[in-house]
């Protein structure tokens, strides 16, 4: 780990793939204060001293760090997250959620495991508690399926089981995902469209209940937002349907469609009151309805 005026970032570079399958290099994430959801710099050292605490129970070099009791319940079956019924192996099945951890069935043993993605980092880190194994991945490729890869092929060979090729299904997989994106592509966007309103229209405070605000505003006659720390600018794909791109620290926005349309949508009056976004594999749009504007009240 490097750390540059109070800053702490990794010793390696974040990486993402763009359109044409080469490696790009994007900017670090913000990471400005403590929370969720991949708001941790950690180290391959410091994250397998993590897993021997699952492994023993909660202790450490014998100093309890967490109770026994906790690492049962976080360890075992909560929630069930999918069928999740044998498939193409017969041994790899079960989908279920503990606290914090996915809990499967490995090729006849049981796994613990939780990928991680931010911008250019992607990770897996999983304990197989009856077989005291624990594996640790971290690469610098944002939404890699490395993790899943090498956890997978260690495991195999750790724990003595005949080696299954999963580089190539993972390849073979995201080609196959890559040609039904390139078809949805195809079909996209609607030629001679324009937007319905003028984009200062677009422009306020749209809220959900269970995502909270989207601000859209609008300079030098485009329109910007931002999804969690990253910045966007949404460029118009056709009617009333945005396109959200990154925008890096120089002000030049990605070439690569986004997969989270912008669908603005008007009342019976004709003005702008919404806007639909597919989120978290949705299939209806999540509606965030514009919030009414502030007006300071005169004495």
């Amino acid at each position: 780990m490097t750390e540059i005026t109070g800053i702490i970032t990794p010793k390696y570079p974040p990486y993402t793939l763009s359109k044409d399958n080469t490696i790009k290099l994007i900017d670090y994430y913000n990471i400005s204060g403590m929370g969720p959801a991949g708001s941790i710099n950690s180290s391959a050292n410091d994250m397998s001293n993590w897993v021997k605490v699952w492994l023993n129970r909660g202790y450490f070099n014998g100093k309890e760090i967490l109770p026994a009791n906790y690492i049962n319940e976080a360890a075992s079956s909560q929630m069930v997250m999918d069928a999740a019924l044998p498939d193409k192996h017969k041994d790899v099945f079960l989908s279920n959620y503990g606290l914090g951890w996915m809990i499967g069935s490995y090729r006849g043993h049981y796994q613990v495991e939780h990928g991680g993605n931010i911008n250019g980092f992607s990770a897996n880190v999983a304990f197989f508690p009856t077989d005291t194994l624990g594996i640790v991945v971290l690469t610098n490729q944002n939404v890699s399926k490395v993790p899943t890869v090498v956890r997978n092929s260690i495991a195999d060979i750790l724990l003595g089981l005949n080696p299954i090729d999963w580089n190539g299904e993972k390849k073979a997989e995201i080609d196959s995902l890559r040609h039904i994106k390139k078809e949805d592509e195809e079909k996209l966007p609607v030629t001679a469209t324009k937007p319905s309103h003028s984009l200062k229209q677009y422009t306020g405070s749209f809220e959900n209940p269970a995502y909270g605000i989207i601000e859209v505003r609008l300079k030098d006659n485009k329109l910007y937002s931002e999804l969690g720390y990253e910045r966007v600018v949404l460029i118009h794909r056709h009617y009333d349907v945005f396109d959200p791109r990154s925008v890096d620290k120089n002000g030049v926005a990605d070439t690569e469609p986004s997969n989270l349309l912008f669908n603005f949508s008007s009342d019976v009056d004709g003005q702008i009151q919404g806007i639909g976004i597919l989120l978290d594999g949705s299939e209806k749009p999540v509606m965030f309805d514009r919030k009414p504007s502030s007006v300071a009240a005169s004495r």
